[in-house]
């Protein structure tokens, strides 16, 4: 995902990425420790999310 937002030339020198991974099971603990450039979103979580 990274890699691929290389290649998108839109405001390169302006924007600020981030990004968004969804899962129904859950995440390593391996990409928890990477949560300052992600957003995780469990199912759990998206349901509060939409039902708050």
């Amino acid at each position: 995902m990274k890699e691929k937002a290389k290649k998108v030339r839109w405001k390169n020198e302006e924007r600020e990425e981030k990004y968004a991974l969804f899962s129904k099971s859950g995440f390593t603990d391996e990409l928890k420790e990477h949560e300052d450039d992600l957003e995780l979103y469990s199912l759990e979580e998206m349901e509060r999310l939409f039902t708050s």
